[in-house]
């Protein structure tokens, strides 16, 4: 945990906080290290721990009616996964946590939430507000699912884009395949090729080493607002 005190209190639910609070709030934490498409947690297992996203990221998936996996979301360093359940008297995980890419995750115990995390007001406040502002951003998709699919996939590009740029180009913050954003997106992998495509050879896009980069951010911007 040492090694990692500093890291967390780069991100927003610890910020302010003392080394010692700090502890206290991921007592007896360990960090998980995963490659791609390992399983950190299981749909319907029993939940000991919950935890945040060091590095990385993870997709939220729950089994769909045709058997295979649907994914609910994308978490992304900073993000808390699984506390709401900690309460439970015998917590389930509602999703399967599978890692996109070379991925960490500090897994802390469950009986830390509710003596740690839920007595300290002004981080169930934040908890609170970073989870309210992820079922926020669940709600616009859900709202842009009447949009065009140009407009939905530039939006989840910019969503999973790196807000640091290097000579002007940016790249998604996790290794994400045309099939993975499909599945989010709840479409075809071959509609999510046609509509790509064009941005490859416009420049907008270009995929290198399994990581996309976006080389026009502004072009994405205007399709999400219906400019183009």
């Amino acid at each position: 945990m040492e090694a990692h005190l500093e890291e967390l209190k780069r991100f927003e639910q610890f910020q302010g906080f003392g080394d010692n609070v700090v502890r206290y709030l991921c007592e007896g934490g360990r960090v998980t290290f995963n490659q791609h498409r390992d399983v950190l947690f299981h749909f319907e297992e029993q939940a000991h721990y919950f935890g945040i996203v060091l590095s990385g990221a993870y997709k939220l998936c729950r089994p769909s009616l045709g058997g295979s996996d649907s994914i609910v979301q994308v978490v992304l360093p900073g993000d808390i996964v699984g506390a709401l359940i900690m309460c439970n008297p015998k917590p389930i995980y509602p999703v399967s946590v599978v890692s996109m890419g070379p991925s960490r995750f500090l897994k802390i115990p469950k009986d830390v939430y509710p003596t740690a995390w839920q007595m300290n007001a002004a981080v169930a406040s934040r908890v609170q507000e970073l989870l309210g502002r992820r079922m926020q951003q669940m709600h616009m998709h859900k709202v842009l699912m009447r949009s065009h699919l140009s407009v939905r996939l530039a939006q989840l590009l910019l969503d999973l884009m790196d807000q640091v740029s290097t000579e002007g180009v940016h790249k998604l913050k996790v290794p994400v395949t045309r099939q993975e954003m499909a599945d989010v997106l709840g479409v075809t992998v071959e509609s999510v090729i046609r509509t790509m495509s064009p941005w490859s050879k416009e420049g907008v896009i270009q995929t290198t080493e399994q990581y996309m980069q976006i080389l026009r951010v502004d072009v994405l911007v205007k399709i999400t607002l219906g400019a183009t």
